[in-house]
């Protein structure tokens, strides 16, 4: 309509961008969030041990999961159009989505193959890495959510770093971990000598 009548309908610029922006931290999370299932199926095939689902598990996932829709902010830190309340929202849930989920996911897989004898494989050792690609991806975004830190940090490496050891080492691990599961299991696959270098 816009390109046929010009005049009769336009968009403002800030929510054309808060809009954008939301979409592509819903994406990318929703990406690892997804993910994330395969290791929680398929470690506890490993060390024979259950992923126990406790209430904190559960609040924790729950609020992630809400917070992941509205905390896109932080990724607006220094746009001065932004609402300064939207700003410190976007910081403190930030906090909140990202540390609760962290914590029991990561102390989760730590206990799990702890003392477990766990027979390690590629499919094991790529999901047990996209854990560690994961922490070492989410502790910087939230560092990086800190809006003093952010005011030095935003336009430099730092971001797409985060970024790419979140979904590079964390994602992308799990894809090739779960990829690797279902080779063996549905295809019939068999080890050979490169499969446990």
């Amino acid at each position: 309509m816009n390109v046929y009548i010009p005049t009769s309908f336009t968009i403002d610029p800030l929510l054309a961008k808060n809009l954008i922006f939301a979409f592509g931290h819903i994406f990318a999370n929703s990406i690892i969030y997804m993910g994330i299932i395969v290791v929680y199926e398929l470690l506890p095939r490993y060390t024979n041990r259950p992923w126990k689902a406790n209430k904190v598990f559960l609040i924790a996932w729950s609020l992630s999961t809400l917070f992941t829709i509205i905390i896109y902010q932080h990724h607006l830190l220094m746009d001065f159009a932004m609402p300064k309340w939207l700003l410190i929202m976007g910081q403190a849930l930030s906090y909140m989505n990202g540390l609760p989920v962290l914590v029991v996911t990561a102390y989760g897989a730590l206990m799990i193959v702890y003392r477990s004898g766990i027979k390690w494989d590629v499919t094991s050792g790529f999901l047990f890495l996209s854990i560690f690609g994961w922490v070492i991806g989410v502790i910087p975004a939230i560092i990086d959510a800190t809006i003093v830190i952010n005011q030095v940090m935003r336009n430099t490496k730092w971001v797409p770093g985060h970024f790419h050891m979140y979904m590079g080492i964390g994602a992308v691990s799990m894809i090739i971990g779960f990829m690797y599961y279902l080779t063996k299991v549905e295809g019939n696959r068999k080890d050979n000598k490169f499969d446990h270098l």
